[in-house]
């Protein structure tokens, strides 16, 4: 089983004993509002569906500092283009500690030097401008607006589209 080692972080699938921490840290609103595919309020059904599905999906996985789940991260391929879009996010107790841009470079380095990937896309919803500031430092330059739906607030709202330039 793949795991992403950084400086301070592990990329690694996660176990049936995290799951209350996935639960409490992914269901809190200031979190799952600016997430797309993540209900609310975030069950522990839904935790148990999300680490169900992992083995499925080789490029997704937790984020750990030491053995304390920080938040989640992935890449997925698009089978409509050849990119394959960036998502993450952390517990609100972690953000402002350069947590997700570490991850995010220790996955998209992976991808590039392991799997010769190239192309990476990704997107934020308008307003949330702590990814915005993530997805600048990683070199991602934006290439137009869009809209996303997101399921938490049961809405199609504005987003700004980014590629890896």
């Amino acid at each position: 089983m793949t795991e992403i080692r950084t400086k301070r972080l592990v990329l690694k699938k996660p176990r049936y004993r995290d799951k209350q921490s996935i639960v409490s840290q992914i269901g809190d609103w200031e979190v799952v509002k600016w997430l797309s595919q993540v209900p609310y309020p975030y069950r522990e059904d839904d935790a148990d569906d999300w680490i169900n599905s992992l083995s499925r999906q080789e490029l997704t996985f937790n984020i750990f500092e030491s053995d304390a789940l920080l938040g989640g991260i992935r890449l997925a391929h698009d089978d409509d283009d050849d990119y394959y879009d960036l998502g993450y996010w952390l517990g609100r107790g972690h953000w402002g500690q350069g947590f997700a841009t570490e991850a995010c470079r220790g996955l998209l380095r992976y991808a590039v030097e392991e799997l010769d990937i190239r192309n990476f896309k990704s997107s934020y919803m308008t307003g949330n401008d702590d990814s915005a500031r993530v997805l600048s430092k990683l070199g991602f330059k934006i290439t137009g607006e869009g809209e996303i739906y997101c399921l938490s607030r049961k809405a199609t709202l504005p987003c700004i589209n980014l590629e890896l330039g």
